[in-house]
């Protein structure tokens, strides 16, 4: 028991700290979406319910991209309130989501919108697990090895605090910090084990890279034999066919002439409206997919949102496809088949990110993810107060600075920098994220220069102003016009609010 005890306080005095940051990355990266409209205000004032959203998609890909063989349509919503147009020109060409070509436009009056270049928020949701300035693999490594630290903290804890459900229930004076670490620690408990079991699943892979390296190398030994023996049977099938080939040559560039004679279907906009008419029957549309590479048809495809992301074989995919002149169902999906190790696999990435349910469900994840943070937070002061050691207690309270105040210091930053950067500046995007970085440096300075006088009032102050001039500039930008802005805008209010008591308590104590 007694190693026990001090795994628990000396890993939990590593994992306070790393387990914080841990916190902080992923329970602001629930919110990814709502925080990259924040730092985009040229889209605040679009109106996502607007009638004519559909009309300038279509009419904006038939006259730009009318030879293309796929258009994709996406409706606007509150946190993405632009029309989003994407296109395929050769609908066998294999596209990465990446290279996908994507438009924005105006839902009102179709006309393209461009939003100044930012991260947003997949900043701090990559920070979460990808870190930053090293490679993604090695950052996923690091983050792997203190997820396991952080199970094997949470398992000790549970251990060695045998009174502590009974606890939970008592609230003593001059103990705050034990009840607030309790009452934290035990309100998310199985959130917290489960959250890092899925976390460590879902980067086992990078920290166990040279075994799977070995079945890699195995599995491509195998399928280069496959490939050779399957490339002897093509060369052997194609000479038996070459002379065919050459008889029919004269007749296949006659039938290929007359091919590329034939111009493209283009269906109206009437057309695709009545197929998403009879055919919606109070489902959420996703998005629409238009097929258009035959000469005397298009195909419509509805990709409608699924309530449950998982069915009875796999993962839930509710798609219909529709030939848009006859209006016949031509196909559905229903599902996507996986095997039981892809299964597991979407299950732990479906709950690591919330990504099941409604927005209360992603609120509820967001509301675990502050308790954790109370936990981090109070567990160092727990083992501050107790400690007797002056190089500990230093340690201690430059820590505090440096990360319980410095990484929202960071993204206070990180926000404002967004709103002042000039939107023609080549790369904002990376000046943003290394006004982060910088931010983080000088709070850890001045964590250290001012460790025996002001440092945490000074740093609260600073943090509160920087929330906010953010939320000001992005009120004052029309953020009050959108839902999904105006929260992001409320919440920095807020965080400016809580900082800047903070700073007068700190002042006050130190008086």
């Amino acid at each position: 028991m007694k190693m026990l005890r001090l795994s628990h306080k000396y890993i939990g005095i590593l994992l306070a700290y790393v387990g914080f940051f841990i916190f902080f990355s992923g329970t602001l990266g629930y919110y990814k979406n709502e925080i990259t409209l924040f730092m985009q205000p040229e889209y605040y004032k679009l109106d996502y319910k607007s009638p004519n959203a559909l009309r300038g998609g279509v009419e904006y890909l038939s006259k730009h991209h009318t030879n293309a063989d796929v258009w994709e349509i996406t409706p606007p919503s509150s946190s993405s309130p632009f029309v989003m147009l994407s296109y395929k020109n050769d609908k066998e060409t294999r596209q990465c989501r990446r290279e996908k070509p994507r438009i924005n436009l105006n839902p009102e009056t179709g006309e393209r919108v461009k939003a100044r270049s930012t991260y947003g928020g997949n900043f701090i949701s990559k920070l979460h697990f990808n870190l930053w300035y090293i490679s993604a693999a090695k950052g996923r490594e690091i983050m792997g090895y203190a997820t396991l630290l952080m199970i094997l903290t949470i398992v000790t804890g549970v251990v060695i605090h045998k009174r502590i459900f009974k606890d939970f229930f008592k609230f003593r004076k001059n103990v705050l910090w034990r009840d607030s670490h309790i009452v934290a620690s035990v309100s998310g408990l199985v959130i917290f084990f489960m959250l890092a079991v899925s976390g460590l699943y879902l980067v086992e892979r990078f920290m166990l890279k040279e075994i799977y390296a070995d079945v890699s190398a195995q599995n491509q030994a195998t399928m280069q034999q496959d490939f050779l023996e399957k490339a002897k049977a093509k060369r052997e099938a194609r000479k038996k066919t070459r002379k065919t080939i050459e008889q029919n040559a004269t007749q296949a560039t006659q039938n290929l002439v007359k091919t590329s004679n034939k111009t493209k279907y283009t269906p109206t906009l009437n057309e695709i409206e009545n197929i998403i008419n009879s055919n919606l029957k109070g489902r959420d549309l996703k998005n629409i997919s238009i097929q258009k590479d035959a000469s005397d048809t298009a195909y419509v495809q509805l990709n409608f949102d699924s309530k449950n992301p998982f069915s009875q074989n796999g993962l839930s995919f509710n798609a219909e496809l529709y030939n848009v002149k006859t209006g016949e169902l031509v196909d559905s999906v229903n599902e996507r088949e996986l095997d039981r190790g892809q299964k597991v696999s979407q299950f732990m990435k479906v709950f690591h990110m919330g990504l099941f349910g409604s927005e209360i469900t992603k609120f509820i994840f967001f509301i675990f993810g502050c308790l954790g943070l109370m936990m981090c937070f109070s567990g160092a002061i727990l083992w501050q107060k107790k400690s007797r050691s002056k190089t500990a207690l230093y340690l201690g309270r430059f820590l505090n600075g440096s990360i319980f105040i410095g990484l929202f210091a960071g993204f206070g930053m990180y926000l404002l920098s967004n709103q002042l950067i000039k939107f023609s500046t080549p790369l904002r995007h990376n000046l943003e994220v290394n006004a982060f970085f910088t931010a983080l440096i000088i709070a850890t300075l001045l964590s250290a220069i001012l460790i025996k006088k002001y440092a945490y009032t000074i740093l609260s102050f600073i943090t509160s102003f920087l929330f906010l001039a953010s939320g000001v500039i992005a009120f004052g930008a029309g953020s009050y016009a959108n839902s999904t802005a105006l929260l992001v805008t409320l919440f920095c209010f807020a965080l400016s609010a809580l900082f800047g008591y903070l700073g007068n308590k700190f002042l006050k104590d130190k008086k």
